[in-house]
C-alpha cells in the first residue's frame, strides 16, 4: 500500500485508511506500507465498507489530515 506523503495516522500502531477495495485487501493479510521515507509491515485487522456520505469531519481529519470536503474531493479524483 503506497502513501504519497507521511500522514500523522501512520505514527500510531493502529490506523485507518480509506481505499477502493476490489477484494484485493483481505482480513488478516500482511502488507507492506510504503511512505516516501519509510517502509513497514502492517496487518489488516478490520474491513468496513463506507460510502462518501458517511465520512464525517472526524474521520477525514484522522484518516487524511484534511477536512471532509477536501477528502471527498480527493476520493472523487482518485476513484471517481
Amino acid at each position: 500500500m503506497k502513501f504519497s506523503h507521511h500522514y500523522t495516522k501512520l505514527d500510531y500502531p493502529i490506523f485507518t485508511t480509506i481505499r477502493q477495495n476490489k477484494s484485493y485487501y483481505k482480513l488478516g493479510q500482511q502488507i507492506l506500507i510504503y511512505e516516501p521515507n519509510n517502509i513497514f509491515k502492517a496487518e489488516i485487522v478490520s474491513i468496513r465498507k463506507i460510502i462518501k456520505n458517511e465520512i464525517t469531519e472526524n474521520i477525514a481529519r484522522r484518516d487524511a489530515d484534511c477536512s471532509k470536503e477536501i477528502l471527498i474531493q480527493k476520493l472523487k479524483t482518485w476513484y471517481g
